[in-house]
């Protein structure tokens, strides 16, 4: 599916096997050539959808000159090797993704062995932890991952087919996570900073930021002070209201940590309870391990307002109270 959803900008809709089952990436028309933003991950159905829509676009991977990662998990940057292969197009990606490629995707066992630590360390009992150490290694079989030809730092200005777009360092989904703005056209290309109907996952783990939580609100609250009149999502619909979309994520937010903190009062719980508590069983161990990557963002953030004490305790446990 290709639609273009302002002048000059294309969105491709490509099937993913999770979030809510697609994944969107935008193709920017220029006179003599074309950029892609994201890119579907590393499948027949991705690569069959996308290159449709170059047909009908009468256009050929050779006429993509750049292609932009606004971060590098499975969905938007799965492909990025094949495409960079056959259309020799410079990859964009933040500075902070660049050293996340190979632990994830390549060299992975030094990252298990980090991610079962950190496991045991947040109280997930042996018989779950083996489960979810592995949870995500599935994610390897859609990526082709290649090198950053350009690294981003944020706060560039760079033209993108015919249009002109400010480099936004947006953290908190991901360390590195960038999204795109035209002035011009008042136009917003989140990623998965802001989406349409969920809110994305922030989560603390071994790849992540110490503090992603209060990064992402920090994100969340330097895009509100933009002058958008449409946002273009990495996945779902546009967003003509993205004031109140933030507002919402804010306030679901603060809820979140509202509940987690009455669930910490008065005891010491590891955050393997508490996201128990919280989440309940999940359906299968990669959604269980996000749901406890989630609590631990919301508790670090309680600690570092001073509104919940972070224990080590002398078997190296993690433990929280008020």
């Amino acid at each position: 599916m290709v639609e273009e959803i302002v002048e000059d900008i294309f969105r491709v809709v490509m099937p993913i096997p999770w979030e809510n089952g697609s994944v969107n990436a935008y193709l920017i028309r220029g006179d003599t050539h074309w950029a892609l933003v994201d890119c579907g991950m590393e499948s027949p159905d991705s690569r069959a959808i996308l290159e449709e829509a170059f047909s009908l676009l009468k256009i050929s991977y050779k006429d993509i000159q750049k292609l932009v990662i606004t971060h590098i998990h499975p969905d938007h940057y799965g492909a990025a090797g094949s495409i960079v292969q056959l259309s020799q197009a410079k990859l964009l990606i933040h500075r902070l993704e660049v050293p996340l490629v190979s632990p994830r995707y390549i060299e992975i066992y030094q990252l298990l062995n980090d991610v079962e630590k950190w496991l045991n360390q947040n109280g997930v009992p042996q018989s779950e932890s083996s489960m979810l150490k592995e949870a995500s290694l599935g994610m390897r079989s859609f990526v082709t991952p290649t090198e950053a030809d350009i690294q981003l730092d944020g706060s560039e200005t760079v033209k993108l087919g015919g249009l002109v777009f400010h480099i936004l360092w947006t953290p908190g989904h991901s360390p590195g996570h960038i999204c795109l703005y035209s002035s011009e056209r008042q136009i917003l290309l989140s990623g998965d900073t802001i989406l349409s109907s969920i809110s994305p996952n922030v989560g603390l783990h071994p790849q992540s930021t110490p503090n992603p939580l209060a990064d992402f609100i920090e994100s969340l609250r330097q895009i509100a002070a933009l002058n958008i009149r449409l946002t273009l999502p990495g996945h779902g619909d546009p967003i003509p209201a993205t004031r109140s979309v933030i507002e919402a994520l804010i306030w679901h937010h603060e809820q979140r940590k509202s509940k987690i903190y009455s669930l910490i009062k008065g005891s010491k719980k590891t955050a393997w309870e508490v996201s128990m508590e919280l989440f309940g069983p999940q359906s299968n161990p990669m959604e269980q391990r996000l749901a406890l990557q989630e609590t631990i963002a919301h508790l670090q953030l309680l600690a570092a307002q001073r509104k919940a004490r972070k224990i080590l305790t002398n078997n190296d446990m993690i433990l929280w109270s008020t």
